[in-house]
């Protein structure tokens, strides 16, 4: 799996190129269950302070899937005393990225898939809207990249295996911006 990045003044642009000769492939619209078969996922903290951030999902047939995440803090210390808690996300799926632009395609000869690949063109107003501005310019941003893979194989009934990929540091929760 690579991944690709660029940007320009109103949008931010992510490419994926995944190998896979057993693309696991159904969903097809906005807000499917795309995280069910193979997908790639961002997370991106485009203010960088660990408070909110968005996840956005694409499937080999272009189906999507997105989210904003807020931390929240208990209150609580390990301890049980009032001060700094368990972070957890909170999740909000009925947002959704305004303007965001997706597309993937399966990638194959003589009817035989090889890979597939994704690309995003996620809104600078969308990102930027924490900053209070409309247009992207060089910052820095928090943000995490996955891709399940989902392995297909029938020993008695359908089953699916789950075998993700994440440059996530040791320690950290995959499902984060890092």
């Amino acid at each position: 799996t690579s991944v690709w990045l660029t940007w320009d003044t109103n949008a931010l642009y992510i490419a994926f190129l995944c190998v896979d000769s057993n693309v696991v492939a159904t969903y097809t619209n906005h807000d499917d269950d795309v995280w069910r078969e193979d997908v790639c996922e961002v997370l991106i903290d485009s203010v960088g302070d660990g408070q909110q951030y968005i996840q956005v999902d694409v499937g080999p047939l272009g189906g999507t899937f997105d989210r904003l995440f807020a931390i929240l803090d208990d209150g609580k210390s390990p301890d049980g005393s009032p001060g700094p808690g368990e972070r957890r996300p909170w999740g909000v799926q009925e947002w959704d990225v305004e303007g965001l632009q997706a597309g993937a395609a399966i990638l194959g000869q003589a009817g035989a898939p090889y890979g597939w690949t994704a690309e995003l063109a996620i809104p600078a107003a969308v990102l930027m809207r924490p900053e209070g501005v409309a247009a992207l310019a060089p910052t820095v941003m928090r943000a995490n990249f996955l891709r399940h893979d989902y392995a297909s194989f029938t020993n008695g009934q359908d089953t699916v295996t789950p075998h993700n990929w994440v440059p996530a540091p040791a320690g950290l929760a995959y499902l984060s911006p890092g």
